[in-house]
């Protein structure tokens, strides 16, 4: 008979980590898929019939989704990052060169995705992962102070109170040159796309993502995932659900709070434009984060109780296999969509592209059901750990 402990984990990994990387996974592509993997422009041939059933999708994928897909897989990273460390440090090895080795092969596979799909996060990642090294050591409760202060937006907060201070302040962000980026993936051909990634793209994501506050975000996710390894949230789980409904129903009062200020605060109170956009940024930003708590506790609440679940059981799988699952999307996907394949941005509104993606995402499940019969990781996987340990005999079949 099986423990609770043998069931929520596998070998070295955690099953339960594992699905939640796999519902990041599914969220990532369906939002991918209604963006047209970064090329915003309008479908020119979809049905008009679909107008309403596309708003609908559109605003119930990207209220569930956005925002949040990526903060799970952030959250786990960080997560990641520390079991890496920890269980090194227990062979009495010190993981930090190879992991910043690790890093730069990240950053390596990051750069060649880039120059398929401008929307890349990769790249990011590797560079972002480099400062956990120096926070491993630190004391759990300056992590917890440094992990707020980055969430919290101070920059935003800032913005805002200087507005009320001088009324006449205005916005001025750099977002990148997105206009040249979609004329490109509508109208460029093959080559033109790809000299633009290794470019142009480069720096509008740096841009973006700085403009954004997306940068300060993510590394305080990142240190949020390390905290909740080192408290043994994920491998404890199972043994204190009245955590995980804790964690959830605070989520819940947050969002609702948020959603109101979001929503109604700027109608009821008068503020001038800069005000009302920062109101509505920052209620945005930390509805996102009250979700964030929200999927991950709720998500694990019914991981616990139906595990047994296909349905979990197969994101178990796409999340082991996230790296190789993250990647292809776009690799199939930009050839669909762009101008320079079969240019489906023109036809594909909001439905038909949802509907791509859930077609997508059953070949993707019914793959890494099929390759974990025979081999113990996905292809990328082996290889990234292939080149972690300069060891290419490593054994990949079960």
């Amino acid at each position: 008979m099986q423990t609770k402990s043998s069931l929520a984990s596998q070998g070295s990994r955690i099953v339960v980590v594992d699905a939640l990387r796999g519902l990041a996974l599914v969220g990532i592509l369906l939002l991918h898929a209604l963006e047209h993997f970064d090329f915003y422009w309008p479908a020119q041939y979809n049905p008009s019939v679909l107008a309403g059933v596309d708003k609908l999708i559109y605003d119930v994928t990207f209220f569930l989704f956005a925002g949040k897909s990526y903060a799970i897989f952030s959250v786990l990273f960080g997560f990641s990052f520390y079991i890496q460390m920890q269980n090194q440090e227990k062979k009495g090895i010190d993981f930090r060169g190879r992991f910043v080795w690790r890093l730069i092969i990240l950053l390596i596979f990051g750069y060649l995705h880039t120059l398929i799909y401008m929307g890349d996060i990769l790249m990011i990642y590797a560079i972002m992962g480099l400062p956990l090294i120096l926070f491993y050591k630190v004391p759990t409760r300056f992590l917890i102070a440094v992990a707020l202060i980055l969430l919290m937006h101070v920059t935003r907060i800032y913005e805002l109170i200087y507005s009320f201070i001088n009324p006449e302040f205005t916005i001025q962000r750099d977002w990148g040159e997105w206009g040249k980026a979609f004329k490109t993936f509508c109208s460029g051909s093959f080559t033109d796309v790809l000299k633009h990634n290794s470019s142009a793209a480069l720096i509008t994501k740096i841009k973006w993502t700085i403009a954004s506050a997306r940068v300060y975000q993510l590394f305080g996710l990142f240190i949020v995932g390390m905290v909740l390894g080192r408290i043994g949230f994920f491998q404890k789980a199972e043994e204190n659900k009245k955590q995980l409904w804790k964690v959830f129903i605070i989520g819940l009062g947050g969002l609702v709070f948020f959603q109101i200020t979001r929503l109604a605060i700027p109608k009821l109170i008068e503020f001038n434009a800069t005000q009302s956009s920062l109101i509505v940024e920052l209620s945005g930003i930390f509805s996102n984060l009250s979700m964030l708590a929200m999927w991950i506790s709720g998500f694990m609440l019914m991981y616990f109780r139906f595990k047994n679940a296909s349905i979990f059981k197969g994101l178990s799988l796409y999340g082991k296999m996230s790296l190789t699952s993250y990647v292809a999307q776009p690799l199939i996907g930009v050839p669909l969509f762009y101008g320079y394949g079969l240019a489906l941005y023109q036809y594909l509104g909001h439905t038909l592209s949802f509907l791509y993606a859930i077609v997508f995402l059953i070949f993707q499940l019914w793959f890494c059901h099929v390759w974990f019969k025979k081999y113990q990781y996905g292809p990328l996987e082996w290889l990234w750990r292939a080149f972690t340990y300069f060891n290419f005999n490593l054994k990949m079949k079960k």
